[in-house]
């Protein structure tokens, strides 16, 4: 507006002015710097569109320009503080401290200015001539003693210059005066430290970090300051939460008796766990978890020696509010002190995010002994609604009694319990009572763990899936707007193809053109950037990824919409709640039959792949008009392919050089794709050699291709060297063929006295050619085909050799179904794969040709 004002008058000064104060708002120096060029001469010579020229240069990296414009500004007369700083400021930035201070001087013989004095001091600080800033500081002080701009000044002049004492009482003083500024906090922590008073400059750095919490420099000085107490960062864990009080109805009920041997195996054991949760609508929402527990032997002591509890800083508190270790006759032993907890980043899943894990020392731990730990959490701000709670009653090690206790009114709630688990009412509120519930142990191929652990789910009754969507997506609303450099660039993509081409293009596009930047998506993150920004930064998580693509699809004339998924296990539709997404995608109608893309799947062919790990699950479909769910298909039975060609031959009569070549189609090329591009070309071979299960080969070889092309088979070519594999008796060589790669694909991880149920999640198909070259002199010796005792239910192979111009030749041929099976059949599990892969692994023997 401004600047068409000043194009409807030309002799106004006032509106120009006003749009280059616009600009600098806007920080956009360089169209500043065009509007004033075609400014006449009545109004770009007046001095006060020349300030804010030179403040323009200045920020457009054309310094030279600037200081000679202010200097012949301030030599001609001109007076204005603020600039006038801009310009000493610039020169300080340029080391011309002796120019700086003779234009202060000059700049002061007109008229004295306290914003000016200040500069002159910091002349004199920057040139470390710490004596003269410190007098001339005092002088102004005297002059102005309530003027806080000095006492900071003058309070960090005696820091640089090892005046810690005299720093520390400015800086008290201006705490006592102004309680509220973090800066006051900060400058006397900082002269604390310089009197090494550590403990005395962490609750100070605390108080500035609690009124600027975003502030880096003091939030370096408290992890300093923590590290020189060796006390870690455990400012966030200072403020008291109380815990949520347990009715009578549980504090009295005597603990269910611990049989003989109880949790032996185990080292340790919980007699009891309640986990009790208080919430008021719009108020306060707030958990306690009190666990008791039994130590049993030395690795229950490991087990138990610290806590590790993940939280997230930006939506929660939490307070440890008691450890106490007890010994068998419950007397205490030791307690546990706020001053060794420490937080640090929760870096336990792929995703980026902001949760942080405290950490808490149990001391005092040994065989025999009792513990009894408290942890409290509280929800900032005021949550209107119930947030999805998902509960496990089970632990990592057994636990006798296992509750979940809600406190209040319930009426507003409504849950789901494993296996029917039914409430018990107190007059306090309600809970649900587990005895023995199973132990929570990672197994390989494992189920989620809905499908197995006795669990709750609770979330607000009055939430519905139409209005969480329609609100969700007016809450992004401004981010999917079109813009027109998206639709431009959009419409080049795809200019002269047909939809499946338009699609394919775009999905490519976004796939390759942005880094993956995994953020959970989550309470706290479910805004995405928009598309033009994103363009811009050239990465972004599973949000930006999937904005981007719909917005181009809709450009193009597809039709597309967001989709919300979950990789942790099945939505319950009955509980409606975001909290149960954890990813978003795109989801296009396409003809009725609908697919999914999934552009942070770097391995994939994005455009008509299933999106990795969601195969057969539930998407919620944000569309405003008629939000639902919708099915990801399941996997079909050929999804995944992998083919080997092996060639074979023998050298020094006992090694073996092996030339292999293996084709990967499907999924498992997408996987192992993605895992090739998130590792440098120099040390693909190693990692590779050491995931395959092949540490002991010499491999001298590698190389994988095209990683770059996810629509294309991936094909890995190397040569490598089994050391030993044959021995010579007599007049023959023995040896055991070795799988190649393909035995990190055929081998079963063993598990002792496996508890959960497991399943085959994508289906697998195997076809190895191996060739053996007969070594001179010998002749192979024919052996019977063996014959495997297979469960068809986890696969059907076969395998078969032959003798072909001087070569044995193995045709292996293996299919995997998917499928879930219970715990007690992952023996037959194991010995089935172990039969399929001794089809591959045959002993071969030559005999000395006499003939």
């Amino acid at each position: 507006m401004f600047r068409a004002a000043s194009r409807a008058n030309r002799e106004e000064s006032l509106c120009v002015i006003n749009a280059l104060l616009a600009w600098r708002h806007l920080d956009r120096p360089k169209e500043a710097l065009d509007f004033l060029d075609a400014q006449p001469a009545s109004i770009s010579t007046l001095s006060a569109v020349r300030a804010q020229q030179a403040y323009f240069q200045a920020n457009s990296s054309r310094t030279d320009q600037a200081l000679t414009n202010y200097a012949r500004l301030f030599a001609e007369g001109y007076r204005n503080d603020g600039h006038f700083g801009e310009y000493a400021n610039l020169l300080m930035l340029q080391r011309q401290y002796d120019v700086a201070l003779s234009a202060v001087e000059k700049y002061l013989k007109t008229e004295d200015s306290v914003p000016v004095r200040l500069l002159e001091a910091e002349v004199h600080r920057l040139t470390r001539d710490f004596p003269k800033a410190i007098s001339l500081l005092k002088v102004q002080r005297e002059k102005a003693p309530f003027n806080g701009q000095i006492a900071n000044a003058l309070a960090e002049t005696c820091l640089q210059a090892g005046q810690y004492n005299e720093a520390l009482e400015i800086s008290k003083e201006q705490v006592q005066n102004n309680a509220g500024s973090a800066y006051a906090h900060y400058l006397k922590g900082r002269s604390e430290l310089g009197l090494k008073w550590y403990r005395e400059a962490k609750v100070s750095f605390e108080s500035a970090a609690k009124l600027a919490p975003a502030s880096k420099d003091i939030g370096s000085y408290l992890d300093l300051v923590s590290g020189l107490l060796g006390e870690g960062s455990n400012t966030l864990l200072k403020e008291p939460i109380d815990v949520v009080a347990l009715p009578a109805g549980l504090t009295n009920t005597p603990v269910e008796p611990i049989p003989e041997g109880y949790a032996t195996s185990y080292g340790a054991c919980y007699t009891r766990r309640i986990v009790a949760v208080s919430y008021e609508p719009g108020k306060e929402y707030k958990s306690t978890d009190f666990m008791w527990a039994r130590i049993l032997d030395a690795s229950g002591v490991a087990a138990f020696s610290s806590f590790q509890v993940a939280f997230d800083p930006l939506s929660e508190q939490v307070f440890v509010n008691e450890v106490r270790v007890l010994d068998a006759s419950g007397k205490t032993i030791s307690t546990g002190k706020v001053s060794d907890y420490y937080v640090l980043d929760d870096q336990s899943g792929a995703e980026a995010s902001q949760k942080k894990v405290l950490n808490i020392p149990v001391p005092g731990l040994q065989p025999g002994c009792q513990l009894a730990v408290a942890i409290s959490r509280r929800q900032l701000g005021h949550l209107d609604e119930f947030p999805l709670l998902v509960h496990s009653f089970s632990c990592t090690v057994p636990v006798r009694e296992s509750i979940l206790y809600l406190q209040g009114e319930a009426g507003g709630l409504k849950h789901i319990a494993w296996h029917g688990i039914e409430p018990q009412r107190v007059t306090e509120g309600r809970y649900w009572r587990v005895v023995d519930p199973m132990v929570a142990r990672w197994e390989p191929q494992q189920l989620p763990a809905a499908d197995f652990l006795p669990m709750m789910w609770v979330t607000d009754a009055s939430a519905r899936w139409p209005v969480l969507a329609s609100n969700y997506i007016a809450s992004i609303s401004n981010r999917l707007e079109q813009e027109a450099s998206i639709r431009d660039q959009t419409r080049s993509l795809v200019a002269g193809l047909e939809t499946d081409a338009r699609i394919t293009a775009l999905a490519r596009y976004v796939q390759t053109n942005l880094t993956y930047k995994a953020i959970e998506f989550g309470r706290r993150a479910r805004i995405p950037n928009k598309p033009a920004e994103i363009v811009r930064n050239k990465y972004g998580d599973c949000k930006d990824h999937a904005v981007l693509l719909q917005q181009m699809l809709d450009a193009a004339g597809v039709p597309a919409r967001l989709a919300l998924v979950g990789h942790r296990g099945p939505i319950l539709k009955e509980l409606p709640s975001l909290d149960h997404f954890d990813h978003m995608i795109v989801y296009v109608p396409d003809g009725g039959t609908g697919r999914f893309v999934d552009c942070t799947d770097k391995g994939a062919d994005a455009a008509h792949a299933i999106p990795m790990g969601l195969a057969g699950r539930d998407a919620l479909i944000l569309d405003a008009q008629n939000p639902r769910f919708e099915t990801i298909p399941s996997y079909p039975q050929n999804a995944s392919g992998i083919e080997v060609q092996r060639n074979l031959r023998l050298v020094n009569m006992a090694d073996v050089a092996a030339e292999e070549t293996l084709t990967l189609t499907g999924v498992h090329a997408a996987y192992l794709r993605d895992y090739l591009l998130q590792i440098p070309p120099a040390s693909r071979r190693m990692l590779l050699q050491r995931q395959m299960g092949m540490t002991d080969v010499e491999l001298s070889d590698f190389k994988a291709e095209p990683v770059d092309a996810p629509d294309a088979p991936l094909q890995l070519r190397c040569t490598y060297t089994c050391k030993k594999q044959f021995h010579r008796s007599n007049e023959q060589l023995t040896g055991i063929l070795r799988a190649g790669f393909e035995r990190g694909y055929l081998a079963a991880d063993p598990v002792d006295n496996r508890l959960t149920p497991f399943e085959t999640r994508i289906p697998l198909s195997i076809r190895s050619t191996v060739s053996v070259q007969v070594p001179e002199g010998y002749r192979a010796e024919r052996t019977a085909d063996p014959s495997p005792r297979l469960d068809s239910r986890f696969a059907v192979c076969k395998g078969q050799m032959q003798l072909e111009d001087r070569k044995l030749k193995l045709e292996f041929e293996f299919r995997q179904p998917t499928g879930k099976s219970k715990a007690s059949e992952y023996a037959a599990y194991r010995e089935t794969m172990a039969q399929a892969l001794s089809l591959l692994e045959r002993e071969v023997v030559f005999k000395l040709d006499t003939r």
